[in-house]
């Protein structure tokens, strides 16, 4: 627990500030013709449901907007959103909240999986759009209040598509699961909803949560969108994220969204020890069998190891060295980062592509992304043999109708700092105007 507000007199009392009723409906992987994965579990998401009481919600912005979270916390996601990262670090009400048996509890029950807050930093993420762009003028545009102030719509936002009108467009969560809690009274608001993609290729709404309401999405291997919310002044909702703690289940996560506006030094700390707590247990449980069998079952230890290798390799790699993101950042900016993937489908659809990755220098993969060299390969001959294999943006599959390069393995792996040099040294950055 980073440092708490000496103010802060509030004590989480669920009696008090939870105000929980079932959802009524879960929307299972099966529902929307998905396939459960090994890294996810039955259910997909739930409806909104009643999740705080009203004095919850008044004690959860009490804290969330505390001089002592505003002042540490706060951070801008482009122009006129401010963000604030790591408020359960400040907060001792909000950590204690995300981490009472009764919210587990809930958590759980309703994901039919055990779930457990994925590190302190994710507890109470929230971004709030302003009319400033400024840090500080931005703090004193938030209430502790919520301010319900309604805003007439004009005849084109009427009848506006949410599907085109969207806070974040079609993606998939940093961490397994979300729980999103309302704090902003909704009554006015058009929009709000999440849609997240079928199997069948349909597309399935979410309502979104109404004062005080939460849903929770398995947003890490769900393709989705929130769409954006008009016709009221303020709309504020927090979001802790999740995982699984199931024996054997390796979590998919990745830092590549939340680096480039993180304390990276708080964010590799817990980081690297909640991957290494979930190491520590598949070890401990692996011992634990060997000593009650008569031998070690080969296959089984095997598939054991593997899965140890490959999930620290991803624990390593997503922990981007603390100069090198600040120098991407300066020089190409959030704006950049966010937008990698679209930029290198213009540059992978330019007409010059093909040529230009036949100019490469064969050196230039070991120059500028040796550790990814070996990875490249891997993923090649597993995608030539049909196989689907996880990445950042989604699972990743081959049709070669052009070469599988270095500039896809690396944004598989959310790796978009290495990829604007790979990029760069290559030339096929001048592709993407």
């Amino acid at each position: 627990m980073g440092s708490l507000s000496t103010d802060e007199m509030e004590t989480f009392d669920p009696a008090i500030h939870l105000n929980y009723t079932p959802p009524a409906h879960l929307f299972s992987l099966a529902d929307l013709h998905l396939e459960q994965r090994p890294s996810s579990t039955p259910i997909a998401a739930t409806a909104a449901f009643p999740f705080l009481s009203h004095e919850g919600v008044l004690a959860y912005r009490r804290a969330l907007f505390s001089d002592e979270v505003l002042e540490h916390c706060s951070a801008t996601w482009g122009s006129n959103a401010l963000i604030l990262r790591n408020a359960g670090g400040h907060s001792k009400f909000l950590h204690d909240l995300w981490n009472h048996p009764e919210t587990l509890r809930i958590m759980s029950e309703n994901m039919k999986a055990p779930l457990i807050p994925i590190f302190q930093l994710e507890e109470g993420f929230v971004s709030v759009q302003t009319e400033s762009c400024d840090v500080e003028e931005m703090k004193r545009e938030i209430s502790k209040v919520p301010q319900h102030v309604t805003i007439p719509l004009t005849e084109e936002q009427k009848s506006f598509d949410p599907l085109n009108s969207n806070i974040l467009p079609w993606h998939y969560d940093s961490y397994p699961y979300a729980c999103i809690v309302m704090l902003s009274h909704t009554e006015g608001m058009v929009g709000g909803e999440t849609y997240i993609k079928r199997g069948d290729k349909k597309i399935e709404k979410v309502e979104g949560p109404s004062y005080g309401c939460a849903y929770i999405i398995q947003g890490g291997i769900l393709e989705h969108l929130a769409s954006r919310a008009i016709g009221v002044k303020e709309r504020i909702a927090s979001v802790t994220s999740f995982r699984a703690a199931v024996p054997g289940m390796y979590d998919v996560s990745y830092l590549t969204n939340t680096r480039p506006v993180t304390d990276l030094k708080i964010m590799y700390k817990e980081w690297a020890a909640y991957r290494l707590q979930v190491l520590e247990s598949e070890i401990k449980d692996m011992r634990a069998k060997i000593e009650k069998d008569d031998g070690v079952d080969l296959d089984e230890f095997k598939t054991f190891a593997a899965n140890q290798i490959e999930y620290m390799q991803r624990t390593q790699r997503q922990m981007v060295p603390h100069a090198y993101n600040r120098a991407s950042n300066a020089r190409h900016g959030l704006k950049a980062y966010m937008d990698a993937p679209m930029t290198w489908e213009r540059i992978s659809n330019h007409p010059d592509f093909a040529r230009k990755v036949l100019e490469i220098d064969p050196d230039t993969d070991w120059k500028v992304a040796r550790e990814y060299v070996g990875d490249l390969e891997v993923s090649k001959n597993a995608l030539r043999h049909g196989e689907i294999i996880q990445g950042q943006l989604g699972p990743v599959s081959w049709s070669w109708e052009r070469e599988y390069v270095m500039g896809d393995e690396l944004l598989r792996q959310g790796q978009r700092e290495v990829f604007f040099e790979w990029a760069e040294k290559t030339g096929l950055w001048a592709l993407r105007a």
